[in-house]
């Protein structure tokens, strides 16, 4: 399974897209000096990044979904999550963070960060390290997925 799917380009190129588009435009917003959002569009990409973000977190607790649903979540989820953050990013980007950039601006994240970019460049051997030296296979189920 992890052959299969976790490390294929294919099941992470969603948010990879999403990333170079956000850069694209950043880049040409700078390039054209373009001025501030206003505060409806400010507002309407706060609720729309939030509710999709929260959503994409919170949405399959307590739920039981059929093939078609879990098909389009596990499709959907991970570009929509990536979108939700692009918001914040952009926004953060062009001045317009207010209270989300100060916060994310502290550094009291700083050791934080550079230990979660450690574990996300460990973890794959970690897994591959773990998987081969199974001697049965994995019956899958909620615990183990």
């Amino acid at each position: 399974m992890f052959n299969m799917v976790y490390i294929r380009p294919y099941t992470r190129i969603g948010p990879y897209l999403v990333g170079i588009i956000l850069a694209y435009i950043i880049i040409k917003r700078k390039e054209r000096n373009s001025g501030k959002l206003s505060l409806i569009t400010l507002a309407f990409g706060w609720i729309v990044a939030s509710g999709v973000t929260l959503t994409c977190l919170f949405g399959l607790y307590h739920r039981d979904l059929d093939a078609v649903a879990a098909s389009f979540y596990g499709t959907f989820n991970r570009t929509c999550f990536a979108c939700g953050l692009a918001w914040v990013i952009f926004v953060c980007i062009i001045g317009q963070g207010g209270i989300v950039n100060r916060i994310l601006s502290w550094k009291f994240w700083i050791p934080l960060s550079r230990l979660t970019f450690c574990a996300y460049l460990l973890h794959p051997i970690f897994q591959a390290i773990f998987y081969s030296s199974l001697r049965t296979t994995i019956q899958f189920s909620h615990i183990t997925m």
